[in-house]
């Protein structure tokens, strides 16, 4: 039986692994033409949570299978471009939602954010990577996300609407657990017992928390790309009944007999 501390390690590799496996089912996303343009916003953004689990994610596999250390230096490196990292997933994630509610960001302005996340992710790691970590986190995820939440709904009409609306709810999700696991790790509101369970079982509540924001990404990719196709095929049909429509009148507005040739 394992104790508890494995079974804390576990739940953060079981959180690392289902990150990697979403950013690999993201990179599929190409296919899907609604979305293309913003592609590499949400492939990106699932890139950055998992680097910035990454140290996490190899300690505790360090400690569960009694690998060596990596060594201090690579740990400190890893450590220190968590933060950037994670930054970066939050960035990315609300720029996406907004160009999905219909705010127009372009790539360059989103490039330039995220350039700019990166350096004050960097030099707040460098400064106090452990405390200034968990406030700016604690503080910047749920305003991002809820904020965005509220664009989503409010954009969420007609056909799009149950899209929108999944993933707004993935968003929400994503920040009501973020900052539950967050302020269980940095206060004690809690019982000592009921404080514990909540580390322990963290990972896999970061993990049902990625699987529903993902989950809800693709839902409206999906969705959009159908109602994409589903849109041409209208209008095609519709370029069909006009071309019909005219020739019909051309011919019945004619004096004369009308004559055709085949290329043979």
């Amino acid at each position: 039986m394992l104790t508890s501390a494995p079974i804390g390690l576990v739940g953060i590799l079981v959180h690392w692994v289902t990150a990697a496996l979403m950013l690999l089912f993201f990179v599929q996303l190409p296919r899907y033409g609604p979305h293309r343009a913003q592609l590499w916003t949400w492939t990106c953004a699932w890139a950055a949570l998992v680097l910035g689990h990454l140290g996490e994610a190899i300690s505790a596999a360090g400690l569960i299978f009694r690998n060596p250390a990596l060594g201090a230096p690579l740990l400190q490196v890893i450590n220190t471009i968590h933060l950037p990292a994670r930054m970066c997933f939050v960035a990315m994630i609300t720029m996406a939602a907004l160009n999905a509610a219909g705010r127009s960001i372009s790539g360059t302005r989103q490039r330039q954010v995220t350039m700019f996340v990166i350096v004050v992710g960097t030099l707040l790691a460098l400064a106090d990577e452990a405390g200034l970590s968990r406030t700016v986190l604690l503080l910047a995820t749920p305003m991002l996300f809820f904020v965005s939440a509220l664009l989503l709904i409010a954009a969420a009409r007609g056909e799009r609407e149950r899209g929108l609306n999944n993933l707004a709810l993935g968003m929400v999700l994503f920040a009501m657990l973020t900052t539950t696991f967050q302020v269980v790790n940095w206060l004690d509101l809690f019982g000592p017992g009921t404080t514990l369970l909540l580390s322990l079982g963290s990972g896999y509540g970061m993990t049902l928390a990625a699987i529903l924001l993902g989950g809800s990404v693709v839902v409206l990719v999906v969705q959009d790309s159908v109602l994409q196709a589903a849109q041409a095929r209208e209008d095609h049909l519709r370029d069909i009944a006009t071309s019909e429509a005219r020739l019909k009148r051309i011919i019945e507005a004619a004096g004369e007999a009308i004559l055709t040739f085949a290329p043979d």
